[in-house]
């Protein structure tokens, strides 16, 4: 964004639109408050922006408002029978010992 001030008052010009990241932390919130307040001058001014910034917050709203399927507990019961993994044992080397190494010295 670039800004720069005149004479007779403060106004800001912005070059750029914001970007995806930017969009989306101004519609969660999760911005430091200069940079929300930049984004939020940049939004007024900008129908391009505030149409995004629209979209991503009704886009936000309709996934926290939707229903989360349950998991059935015999699925669960399922889960945890699955066997844990041990790592293989590190002690053998994996390649056979007559071969020449690919790097370093020969």
């Amino acid at each position: 964004m670039t800004f720069y001030f005149e004479t007779s008052g403060f106004s800001e010009v912005f070059a750029d639109h914001l970007n995806f990241d930017a969009v989306v932390a101004f519609a969660d919130g999760e911005m430091s408050m200069v940079a929300y307040q930049r984004a939020a001058a940049h939004v007024a001014r900008c129908e391009t922006c505030a149409a995004e910034v629209a979209e991503q917050t009704a886009a936000r709203d309709l996934l926290r408002s939707a229903w989360a399927p349950k998991m059935p507990g015999s699925l669960f019961d399922q889960l945890r029978s699955i066997p844990i993994a041990l790592p293989a044992d590190t002690r053998e080397s994996p390649l056979p010992t007559d071969r020449r190494p690919r790097f370093g010295r020969r």
